[in-house]
């Protein structure tokens, strides 16, 4: 494996567009057997507004980083002032794009899709993770911005805009009467977990979002780009040309014979039994400092922190799904349950190892998911694919991580255990906590106690190097 940065150290605004009401929507179509009208959806939805941003603006200045199942993070590169020009552009064109699809025949079982968005403002580095061996690589972005604005996203209500305050005292507004303070009740989660006193907010209600565009176009042309208005209808008839491409009749449910996601497309989605793995740095982001001063050290830390989350993964017979900022994604077939697990304990250990004060919080989850790879392709615009995983097994695992996992704690859900404990010795290793199951073992104990020969042999071993020692 080797690493390349595609640039320097930068700066500009990081923004999320989430479907608030994802988790549901998933839900109702899983109640059919499938995960058709939400692959359709999410392919036609980033399909669009990808090509409006291609359209629309330099490639070097806005960047589509990934799609994380219902949430698209995007890059607006430069000075805030001017990068906020074109994050008014986008996320009203999300906005009304969300609105027109909700219309379409297509989606009509659909419940109507509401959005949510947070952004912040600050240095980062760009970063592309790349494995020669696998043919295969993955941009992301390394800094503070990036993670901030997520937090700022999960708190937004349904059609609810939220800034950070480096944004918000950057931006000459003429008209502040439509972007206020944060409530205090949500403030106080953003300070509980990123204290820094500058870390205020400022959000744009639902019933006021429009206000705030419309009282914003006479100073920032929002819904023009270089002078030029927006033609929204164009990219309406996009949107229902990217519908029409695929019939969701026509989209086949299939069972893997190789768990690739090259394999796989919007056509051909595959569902099968896995265990979903979800491994997270606890308070990453408050090591890094908000004006981006210990940015070099820090991304140093963290291209290490993902080579490892990748290497692991891949020695222990895991597939890759993403990274999502400082948390690896990744799933294990459902022959692989012990592969998962031992994963999660080596991750820990070595992850420990590479920085003073590093902890992982894991959470695993074991039943039906549905992937896929979603864009459109064609001659004139070439999306790229991104790697969609969908299904209650992932949000359950998910909130294994995210909610009941401790500083270096792995929490495996009742159907991880009922299938590792089939191994009395293994049993003994995990502790009862509510309504799932916690293990500070080490990955050495663990593997004593598996049955699988190649872990026994090698459980002393560690599995990571930075590249340039390889």
């Amino acid at each position: 494996m080797q690493e390349k940065t595609i640039y320097k150290n930068t700066t500009g605004i990081h923004f999320y567009i989430n479907i608030k009401n994802f988790d549901k929507l998933v839900k109702i179509d899983e109640m059919d057997g499938d995960m058709s009208h939400m692959f359709h959806f999410l392919n036609t939805f980033l399909g669009t507004l990808e090509r409006y941003v291609r359209d629309s603006f330099d490639k070097d200045y806005v960047r589509i980083e990934k799609l994380t199942g219902s949430r698209i993070h995007l890059i607006v590169y430069g000075d805030c002032n001017t990068a906020f020009k074109a994050f008014l552009n986008i996320t009203n064109f999300a906005y009304k794009l969300s609105s027109h699809l909700s219309q379409h025949p297509k989606y009509k079982t659909l419940s109507a899709v509401s959005l949510q968005v947070g952004g912040d403002y600050g240095s980062f580095v760009d970063y592309i993770f790349e494995d020669l061996s696998k043919d295969f690589e993955e941009y992301t972005s390394i800094g503070y911005p990036a993670n901030f604005a997520c937090k700022l996203q999960t708190i937004a209500d349904a059609g609810e805009i939220i800034i950070s305050k480096r944004i918000y005292d950057r931006v000459p507004f003429l008209n502040r009467t439509t972007i206020k303070p944060i409530d205090s009740s949500r403030q106080n989660k953003i300070y509980s977990k990123y204290p820094d006193l500058g870390n205020v907010a400022y959000i744009v209600k639902s019933s006021e979002r429009n206000d705030f565009y419309n009282n914003l176009n006479e100073s920032f042309l929002f819904e023009s780009i270089n002078n030029k208005r927006i033609d929204y209808q164009h990219y309406f008839d996009v949107a229902t040309a990217i519908a029409d491409k695929t019939n969701i009749g026509d989209m086949d449910i299939i069972e893997p014979n190789k768990l690739d996601f090259k394999n796989w497309s919007i056509s051909k989605t595959a569902k099968f039994n896995a265990a979903v793995v979800l491994a997270d740095v606890r308070d990453f982001t408050r090591k890094f400092n908000s004006d981006g001063s210990n940015l070099n050290s820090m991304s140093t830390i963290t291209k290490n922190v993902l080579g490892c989350m990748y290497s692991n993964c891949k020695k222990n017979f895991g597939v890759h799904v993403q990274f999502q900022g400082d948390r690896e994604f990744a799933f294990f077939d459902g022959d692989s349950i012990q592969f998962a697990v031992l994963f999660a304990l080596r991750l820990r250990s070595e992850i420990s190892k590479l920085c003073d004060g590093i902890e992982v919080g894991i959470g695993i989850n074991y039943g039906q998911v549905y992937a896929s790879q979603i864009g459109i392709e064609s001659e004139e615009n070439n999306i790229e694919k991104q790697n969609i995983m969908l299904g209650e097994t992932i949000k359950e695992a998910n909130k294994l991580e995210d909610e009941c996992a401790n500083k270096g704690e792995v929490v495996i859900s009742n159907a991880v255990y009922n299938l590792v404990s089939s191994n009395r010795n293994i049993k003994s290793l995990f502790t009862k906590r509510d309504y799932y199951w916690v293990t500070k073992s080490t990955f050495v104990d663990y593997s004593k106690l598996s049955t699988n020969s190649e872990y026994n042999k090698n459980r002393n071993q560690s599995t990571y190097k930075p590249w340039n020692q390889r």
